[in-house]
């Protein structure tokens, strides 16, 4: 169904949080220039060393400007202050397609079982190889389904393409503080039994750049990612099976023992690693070769080397290990 029949009838609140950034009006405009028109465009600048100017008089921006408290914070004062039956979040440093709200609107309309619906990216500036490879893997996830079995490798949505649904937001909660706010968010949904889908159409241009807060923010710590996979794997597993299982680790090193010690602190018991080549050491490692899905019930791979990750995920369902059910890529 093509965006061009959707109803200019439900009022979209767009959240557009900016800190010292002298390149969102590029954003705004591409907001304003939207071909969905029923919007109101809350504008908050989280503390800038100088206000950003409010030049523009289009009577659907909302001006807000408070001391800086952060982005979990200026987030959820946007939420308190929008009253669309939809709320949209943007970036500063962001630019949309012009058909992005609509098809958004449409898509949410018409598939009401959906809380969130994200949107595929392009990135606008150079960016690495390891970004452009998370672009392309979040790219290919459109379904509910897909979402939600790779929830825990990274943050299956692009954060500034997301839409939600008014009351999905007060059934589940706005942003948390000192956590990356999104994937916090996004986890804690889906263990809630919130449903994420995303337009197959790329219909953000992302633009990644070094000063960006997921770069340079504590919040963001690597760690941070794999403390909040466990408090929610756990969840997970107490709810599905049971919290004694014992998990098995795809991956040995400093590295994924590092990871694997925010399971331990979760309560949960490790049964054991997995490696190509077992060693001698004072942990119990298996080959890959002994896995069977009667005597190790739970794998989770903490491998994140992209090849490596493949292999085994292909390896574990020719062994007759079922993702979702006894394995999840945690990397």
């Amino acid at each position: 169904m093509s965006s061009k029949n959707v109803k200019q009838s439900s009022l979209v609140s767009i959240v557009l949080p900016v800190f010292n950034s002298k390149t969102f009006h590029h954003g705004l405009e591409s907001i304003l220039n939207q071909t969905y028109t029923q919007l109101e465009i809350i504008v908050i600048d989280d503390g800038s060393e100088i206000p950003i100017s409010r030049s523009n008089t289009d009577p659907r921006i909302k001006w807000i400007r408070h001391d800086h408290q952060g982005l979990s914070y200026t987030l959820n004062q946007g939420i308190h202050h929008a009253s669309g039956t939809y709320i949209a979040r943007m970036d500063a440093d962001d630019v949309s397609d012009i058909n992005r709200i609509a098809h958004q609107v449409l898509y949410l309309e018409t598939h009401h079982e959906i809380d969130i619906v994200a949107t595929q990216v392009e990135e606008l500036s150079h960016v690495s190889e390891g970004l452009k490879h998370y672009i392309h893997w979040q790219n290919l996830l459109i379904s509910s389904e897909d979402i939600y079995l790779n929830r825990f490798v990274d943050a299956p949505l692009v954060h500034p393409t997301v839409m939600m649904r008014a009351t999905s937001i007060v059934k589940y909660g706005t942003y948390y503080n000192n956590v990356p706010e999104d994937f916090e968010l996004w986890l804690r949904w889906m263990d809630a039994g919130a449903r994420f889908a995303k337009v197959p159409a790329p219909l953000l241009n992302w633009n990644d750049h070094p000063h960006r807060l997921t770069r340079t923010h504590p919040n963001y710590d690597r760690d941070k990612f794999f403390q909040i996979k466990a408090k929610y794997f756990m969840s997970w597993l107490k709810r599905t099976i049971k919290s004694s299982t014992p998990l098995w680790i795809c991956g040995t090193g400093s590295k994924v023992y590092n990871r694997v010690k925010f399971l331990r602190e979760q309560g949960l018991k490790i049964g054991g690693y997995i490696d190509v080549k077992p060693t001698r050491s004072n942990r119990t490692i298996i080959s890959y070769e002994e896995l069977d899905p009667d005597k190790h019930p739970m794998i989770l791979s903490y491998v994140s080397d992209r090849i490596g990750s493949k292999r085994i995920h292909k390896f574990l369902k020719n062994k007759g290990f079922v993702e979702g059910v006894n394995f999840y890529m945690m990397a």
